[in-house]
Order: C-alpha cells, then structure tokens, then sequence
C-alpha cells in the first residue's frame, strides 16, 4: 500500500528524542501549509491513503480537520499522527466529524524538562489505537504496546 505524506506546519510543541527538528540538516523556515498549496497537493495524490505528520505538530494548523474533511471526500483515508498535547476533546469530535480513519499519539517527550526525569514519576499513561472501519463505524481498543505499558 502506497501512503502519501504531508505536513501542514513544521512548527512542534515538544522536543521528541527521535525527531531530527531542528538540526542543521533540517533547519529550513518554519510555516504553515498555505492553502493553495494543500489544494496543489489535494490533486496530486495518488495513493487511496493519507499520513498528516512531518516534522511539525498538525494540530497548530487550525484547519487540520478541513483537511482531514477534503481527504475523506475525495475517498482518501487520513491518518493524523499527533505527539498529542493539543488534542483536545474538542480537536478529536472535529477530526472524527471530519472522517478521520487513525489517530496516532506518539508520545515521547518530557515535558518538565530533561533534569527532572530521573526524580519524576512516571506519567500515567493510556495508548488507544482509534480506526474507522469502511462503513464508518469508529473502534478505540487500548494498546499496551506489547506489554510495555502498564506494568
């Protein structure tokens, strides 16, 4: 399966151990997707599926569910991965709204800063896999990652 990727801003709330932003190979001006560039690429995708990431944070593009929206009725299904600190109860009913198929929370950032990691408990925490199957109907199954989270 072929997955079209695109990245409506690459301005980020965190600082993620594997993410190579901002770095000297990747220090290029930060911006948001104009929308006569997202309409370039609504009609140059070729595949039946869409990833919203990059090296950006898609949720600080306040048209994300828009997106997700325009995705859906052209038969394209969104993904959205999301280090998950804006998401929102109000963000997830608009990107549900909109037709959004996966939701991905990648998570892996200390947001009191790297000092206190040693001293700082561990943040409770529940992973949730959310799809949408072809007749619309939305599952979210807890995922314990393997049994790595939760013990």
């Amino acid at each position: 399966m072929k997955i079209f990727a695109i990245e409506p801003t690459n301005h980020c709330t965190a600082k993620c151990s594997f993410c190579p932003w901002p770095t000297p190979q990747h220090s290029r001006a930060k911006g948001i997707m104009p929308e006569g560039v997202f309409a370039a690429v609504l009609r140059a995708i070729t595949s039946n599926t869409v990833a919203i990431n990059g090296l950006g944070e898609p949720l600080l593009h306040k048209k994300c569910d828009q997106m997700v929206k325009r995705f859906t009725e052209q038969g394209i299904k969104p993904q959205l991965n999301t280090n998950g600190l804006l998401l929102d109860q109000r963000w997830y009913d608009r990107l549900l709204s909109a037709g959004l198929c996966r939701l991905v929370v990648t998570a892996d950032y200390h947001p009191w800063g790297e000092k206190q990691v040693e001293t700082s408990p561990a943040l409770p925490l529940e992973l949730y896999v959310i799809t949408r199957d072809e007749k619309g109907h939305t599952k979210k199954e807890l995922d314990d990652w393997a049994g790595q989270i939760g013990r």
